[in-house]
């Protein structure tokens, strides 16, 4: 019966399809100290970044993030360090200058998927400065992240299911599969 050999396919192609919705979920920034685009009076003690997950803590090198000031030189992060979901690191005071800072970000959540980003702040007091300001703020970037890498659930799952449906069309164009 011809209807319910679609139905079985389509089952299957469906039940394949379920685990790669649930796979897509990963690690995302959901907060940031200092905020976005936030106007900060002097350098925190900590810069922190927290994600909807836990990180990946095998090896120092596999999170990381770096602060840059507003001429363009790195500034120092000591005790970068990962806490479950929180990637923290305390930056360096010294020769702190006014102006926008410019903080970049690599992360592996635990499900493997690595996650790069950016985020703007200002350091000073910048209100009643004039347009400049303004412009600069407008300019700059909010918190974005992006996914730079696949899983290798994900791509299992696409697999199975392509080889499924290959399967599945294999099945109906078979001599006899046809209904009389």
């Amino acid at each position: 019966m011809r209807v319910s050999r679609f139905l079985v396919l389509f089952l299957t192609v469906v039940a394949c399809l379920v685990p790669a919705v649930g796979s897509s979920a990963h690690v995302n920034l959901i907060e940031s100290n200092p905020n976005s685009e936030e106007n900060i009076r002097s350098m925190p003690e900590k810069i922190s970044l927290t994600f909807a997950g836990p990180l990946l803590s095998i090896s120092s090198a596999v999170n990381s993030m770096k602060l840059h000031d507003p001429s363009g030189e790195e500034v120092a992060l000591s005790d970068v360090q990962v806490v479950g979901p929180i990637l923290q690191a305390k930056p360096s005071t010294a020769n702190a200058i006014p102006g926008r800072y410019h903080l970049t970000y690599r992360v592996v959540g635990e499900d493997g998927h690595v996650i790069t980003g950016e985020i703007y702040f200002f350091l000073g007091d910048l209100a009643g400065k004039g347009e400049g300001v303004e412009s600069l703020a407008t300019e700059s970037s909010s918190v974005s992240g992006k996914e730079v890498s696949v899983s290798d659930e994900g791509i299992l799952v696409a697999l199975i299911s392509l080889t499924l449906v290959a399967m599945g069309f294999i099945y109906l164009r078979a001599p006899g599969s046809s209904t009389r």
